[in-house]
């Protein structure tokens, strides 16, 4: 039934079927979430390695993820650099040591 809507609605060229629809439902699935042990659920494999073969990442989503990760590292090295350097010691020593 599904894939003869699809046919019908001209997503899917004849010669294609189920299997053609479950690796772009996967790969779309991707995209929404990098989780792939959920991916891995709603496929119904035991395997992660069976899930990655349906999984077909584009260029742009790579260097998305890619863009993303590289972001993050930075906020991660700003927020450690500008981190307050914790003070030891009494007031009176501290005051004494701005002297």
């Amino acid at each position: 039934m599904v894939h003869t809507r699809t046919m019908k609605a001209g997503e899917f060229s004849p010669g294609s079927g189920l299997h053609a629809l479950r690796h772009t439902f996967l790969t779309e699935a991707s995209r929404v979430t990098p989780n792939v042990r959920a991916l891995m659920r709603i496929a119904g494999h035991s395997q992660i390695s069976t899930t990655m073969r349906y999984v077909h990442p584009e260029e742009r989503d790579i260097i998305a993820i890619s863009a993303t990760l590289q972001r993050d590292r930075q906020r991660r090295e700003l927020e450690h650099a500008a981190a307050p350097v914790p003070v030891t010691g009494s007031p009176e020593s501290l005051q004494k040591s701005l002297q």
